[in-house]
């Protein structure tokens, strides 16, 4: 959610692609198997912090477009101003 954050809000990209969030993370070493997974799970949270604006394409594997919400902009910042020690 992090990387979504930011390509929306300090890239000034309306709209997230699973492609383009997967980038970036793999330029940091740590890309995933399966980001719409991981976007679908944020878009069922209450209240969601990401949701579904588009789908190119009609089959399952059709490439669809995220947009951070206000509510996971603000989960966001945050996360960075009160950072959580990791669990080991």
């Amino acid at each position: 959610m992090l990387v979504a954050a930011y390509l929306q809000e300090k890239k000034n990209q309306g709209e997230i692609t699973s492609a383009a969030i997967n980038k970036e993370l793999k330029n940091v070493g740590q890309g995933i198997a399966n980001v719409t997974t991981s976007m679908k799970q944020l878009e069922k949270r209450q209240p969601a912090m990401i949701i579904q604006t588009a789908k190119e394409g009609s089959t399952q594997q059709a490439r669809k477009k995220f947009k951070v919400t206000t509510e996971g902009i603000s989960h966001v910042q945050d996360m960075i101003s009160n950072p959580k020690p990791r669990k080991k």
